[in-house]
């Protein structure tokens, strides 16, 4: 790779000529690569990554293995081992594989070890007892990310952390070690002198917890820059014990306490402890909900004035109104270099949007606005703040109530952002003059990259009116016109605009009433489309001869990766005429055909389909009409999909017979996390207990969620108790 070449310039005078000089790789990702170097390339290794969705190290041998490729590696300074069951759900690992791991690889690496990285181990508390000993002694490590790795409180590894005094990031996100957790980590904080950076996300550490960490922040306050504690139902108890400690941290740069049911006395605390905080960039209190509100805005804004580098200001989903916009508007214009201010899901409204418009206008740095869900009618207010913000790249307006006269009030003023990338304005109820307001300034926004106007009921007539704007969007990726009430002449208008579209990555029309006739006349334009990627057209009853239009227009988009046709009435014949399209789609990872009354003909022609989708990761073939032999022939395409993540065969007509073959065919796909599948319904036809079901779990150790939809019910409720209980 040319990453790994370069050119070393050797006694360039006396003429002599330069020299190209191989440069060994320092960093390799999977143990087939690392297998693969030799001694010599070992040992300037200097990063090793570990895809554990790869499923590599499924057990302790594997672990030893490991070890010994990296006896080699002396100037390793950082080891990942990631994802290994992927997600919370995960299975946790064994004691006997963290011993390995402790035993084989930790002690070879443990002198030059700066960053280790255990991710989504689900270790419980034998495990991580048997890691802790091995860690202590890393003590040139300083970044240790342990997100969702533990499973309880892990006071025996947390102790650990005792024996890496130059530790400076620690993440522990999702590792739900609660307040003992958090009392148990306390001592270790408090040796760490150095500590930069602590993640504590959804551990629910609660009042105690926070008590526990305020007194050891009391010795890491100097360096301190990042504290995030977001999901931790901190209270305003938990936020009064934090607050003394917050107050001390005056080098800190982002702070992050989302989702803590966080009230008024509680925004009081934090306001007091935020005086004088003039590195702090970063506040997040999103989804503090009912008990932030106006008081909280209130409370918490005159403290906003002592921090003059702050650039995100995130404070959504608190149910703020027009007093709690008022407060923030009389502080707003000191914030010289605000760049986001995310007010989402909140009770604005018009009077709270006058408030804050004199404000934003002095806003001149802003970047990104996020208004969604505020219960907005009018904008022009906002507009004549919006001409103020020539760095505006984000504008989200998203699920209020502009209707067409509030696009006409707007569209002016976004002439005035010359640098806004993303436009959101869905489910605003637009309609056809408010798409002839905003088309007459589209040709204007030069670098509109994402333009998202779904469920606004622009209808044919409001596509006409937009299409020759868009037409002029040339750096346009992504175009969300969903819910739209777009027909065939609607499509047919839409395809000549395409054409000038030579970005477009995403195109969304889902739930529209294109039909086979709108397909037709959008496939010629498709297919001069090649930077595609994602193509949403379910909801639009497009039928056989839909898919056979849409067939030829796949052809020309080779980076395909997501095709979702959901409840477009295909049936066998126009699965048929897909398949030999999907084949050419090399790219594809999702592919959605749910409720499209597909049988067994169908089936048969998507195995043979799956043979040219290699990358395929999610198949959802949801609520059809397939039974045992159209998925016994399914599974021999999808025993040609290792990629395969999550299969969806609910509500079909599948009993054990084709529950069986399909585990089968799953053995081949080891990353495998979510099955979804029917069992025999209620009063219908006896079936045996599932026993593939254990043989679907061993052979796919990613499996995180199964849904077996009546097959549990039925059983467990049944005779059959005693036998699927040891099964589960």
């Amino acid at each position: 790779p040319p990453e790994q070449l370069a050119l070393s310039r050797k006694g360039l005078t006396g003429g002599q000529e330069m020299e190209a000089e191989v440069v060994r790789p320092t960093k390799v990702t999977g143990m087939g690569a690392l297998r693969k170097c030799s001694a010599a390339e070992r040992a300037e290794l200097t990063e090793v990554v570990i895809e554990e969705r790869e499923c590599e190290l499924p057990d302790a041998a594997a672990v030893a293995q490991l070890g010994a490729a990296l006896r080699d590696c002396r100037r390793l300074h950082t080891l990942q081992i990631v994802d290994r069951f992927w997600g919370m759900l995960g299975h946790p690992v064994t004691a006997e594989w963290t011993r390995a791991l402790a035993e084989h690889v930790l002690p070879h690496i443990r002198g030059t070890l700066t960053t280790l990285a255990l991710r989504s181990m689900r270790m419980r508390e034998a495990a991580a007892a048997e890691l802790a000993p091995a860690l202590e002694q890393c003590r040139a490590l300083e970044q240790l990310d342990l997100r969702e790795s533990l499973f309880g409180e892990g006071g025996a590894l947390l102790g650990a952390l005792r024996g890496t005094p130059n530790l400076k990031v620690l993440r522990l996100c999702w590792t739900g070690i609660g307040d003992a957790g958090a009392a148990a980590l306390a001592p270790a904080v408090r040796r760490c002198d150095d500590l930069e950076e602590l993640h504590l996300i959804g551990n629910d550490i609660g009042e105690s917890g926070a008590r526990a960490l305020e007194g050891a922040l009391h010795d890491t306050y100097v360096c301190m820059r990042v504290l995030d504690l977001s999901y931790n139902e901190l209270g305003d108890a938990g936020v009064a014990a934090l607050a003394p400690a917050v107050e001390r941290c005056k080098a800190l740069e982002q702070l992050h306490l989302s989702s803590n049911e966080i009230g008024y006395n509680g925004a009081l605390q934090l306001a007091g402890a935020l005086h004088d905080h003039r590195c702090l960039r970063v506040l997040d209190l999103d989804v503090n909900k009912l008990l932030f509100g106006d008081m909280g805005a209130a409370a918490l804004a005159p403290a906003l004035e002592d921090c003059p580098a702050l650039e995100e200001l995130r404070l959504g989903d608190n149910m703020i109104g027009e007093v709690g916009a008022r407060a923030l508007a009389a502080v707003l214009p000191g914030i010289h270099r605000l760049r986001v201010l995310a007010l989402r899901s909140n009770m604005i409204g018009d009077l709270g949007v006058r408030e804050l418009a004199p404000a934003l206008e002095q806003c001149h740095a802003l970047e990104e606005l996020q208004l969604s869900s505020n219960v907005v009618f009018g904008a022009r207010r906002l507009a004549g703040a919006l001409r103020g913000m020539a760095r505006l790249r984000v504008l989200d307006l998203y699920d209020n109530h502009l209707h067409a006269e509030g696009i006409a009030a707007l569209a002016p003023a976004l002439e005035d952002c010359p640098a806004l990338e993303e436009l959101r304005l869905g489910d605003n109820m637009i309609g056809e003059v408010g798409a002839r307001a905003l088309a007459a300034v589209l040709p204007g926004i030069h670098r509109l990259r994402v333009l998202a106007l779904r469920s606004n009921m622009i209808g044919d007539l409001g596509v006409r009116e937009l299409a020759p704007a868009l037409e002029q969007c040339h750096a346009l990726e992504e175009l969300q016109l969903s819910g739209n009430v777009v027909g065939e002449v609607g499509a047919q208008t839409l395809a000549g605009a395409l054409q000038g579209m030579a970005r477009l990555r995403v195109l969304d029309l889902y739930d529209n009433h294109l039909h086979a006739e709108g397909i037709a006349a959008l496939a010629p334009a498709l297919e001069r489309c090649p930077t595609l990627e994602e193509l949403h057209l379910g909801r639009n009853n497009i039928g056989g001869d839909g898919a056979r239009a849409l067939a030829g227009a796949l052809q020309g988009t080779p980076r395909l990766r997501q095709l979702h046709l959901c409840d477009n009435e295909l049936g066998d014949a126009g699965v048929a005429a897909l398949a030999p399209a999907l084949r050419r789609c090399p790219a594809l990872e999702r592919l959605s055909l749910s409720v499209n009354k597909i049988g067994n003909g169908g089936a048969r022609a998507l195995a043979g389909a799956l043979r040219g989708t290699p990358r395929l990761r999610e198949l959802n073939l949801f609520d059809n009409a397939i039974d045992n032999s159209g998925v016994e022939e399914l599974a021999q395409g999808l025993g040609r999909c290792p990629a395969l993540e999550n299969v969806n065969f609910c509500s079909n007509r599948v009993d054990e017979g084709g529950a069986r073959a399909l585990a089968g065919a799953l053995r081949g796909t080891p990353r495998l996390r979510k099955l979804h599948i029917s069992g025999p319904k209620r009063g219908g036809v006896a079936a045996r207990t599932p026993r593939w079901l254990a043989d679907t779990v061993q052979y796919c150790p990613a499996l995180e969620g199964l849904d077996l939809e009546t097959w549990v019910s039925w059983a467990v409720s049944g005779q059959r108790k005693g036998e699927v209980e040891p099964i589960l």
